[in-house]
Formats: structure tokens, C-alpha cells, sequence
């Protein structure tokens, strides 16, 4: 999945930009576009390699008939052009969420990811490394 949104974008622009291609792609519960969002070498804290988190992604679109989606960049690092990390906290819902201040009204899943992005071929970002727990609402605020 290419996150671009012209040359000029920095790496800080175009993992913003994937951020949010990936929670329009959940609520799309568009598989193979979040799963192209994975490094061959993806592994994180929980165990999970590629394939692994692969699974768990599929599991997730098919259990939730509706899903809705908002994403919330708390700290985005450019270590190097080939290497962003970024904190980006995460509610998912079956109704819509349009607000931050929803989250205290609706039954939400709250989520805090700690991301890895590499660049995998001077256009293309990916995830290669995550960690993720649950968040609390006051997180997001």
C-alpha cells in the first residue's frame, strides 16, 4: 500500500497518511489492503509474526459485521528516512464515532499501539514491529 500523497511528503506525512488508509480500510473490512500493510518481517511483543497477526486481522473482520473506526496519533518520531515510531491510540465500535468525546457514550474498544513503519522500497511504508495493550478513554482526551 502506497502512502503518499505527492513526492514532496515527508516520512512523518506519508505514515500519517497510512494511519489513516489503514482505519478506512478496517471499516471497509478491507483484508487484503490492511494486510498489505505488514512487513514480511513483521513481528511484535505478543508472539505474533507475519502470519500470525495476518490471522488475528481476518478473525477480527469476520466476527465484526460493522466497524467503526477512529484513530488517534499521540507521538509520531521520524528516527531515520527509512524508520518512523509512532503512538497511535485506537477505538474501535459498531456505531460511528466521530469524536473522541463519543468514546465515554459508546461501548468502544480502547487500544494503544506502539508502531514500527520501515520503508520497504523508498515509497512504500510498512509495519514491521507493534505492541499494543488496552487503552482507557482518558487516553484519548
Amino acid at each position: 500500500m502506497s502512502a503518499c500523497g505527492g513526492e514532496a511528503q515527508d516520512p512523518a506525512g506519508q505514515v500519517r497518511a497510512l494511519i489513516g488508509a489503514a482505519e478506512t480500510a478496517a471499516e471497509q473490512r478491507d483484508y487484503s489492503t490492511l494486510e498489505a500493510m505488514l512487513a514480511d518481517g513483521y513481528t511484535d511483543e505478543q508472539g505474533y509474526d507475519r502470519r500470525g497477526i495476518s490471522r488475528l486481522l481476518r478473525l477480527t473482520l469476520m466476527r465484526n459485521r460493522t466497524l467503526h473506526v477512529l484513530s488517534v496519533v499521540r507521538d509520531l518520531h521520524v528516527v531515520d528516512p527509512e524508520t518512523v515510531r509512532a503512538t497511535v491510540l485506537v477505538a474501535v465500535a459498531a456505531r460511528p464515532l466521530d469524536a473522541v468525546e463519543q468514546l465515554l457514550d459508546l461501548r468502544a474498544e480502547l487500544l494503544h499501539f506502539d508502531v514500527r513503519f520501515v520503508n520497504v522500497d523508498g515509497s512504500r511504508w510498512q509495519v514491521d514491529q507493534a505492541a499494543w495493550r488496552p487503552a482507557r478513554a482518558a487516553e484519548f482526551l
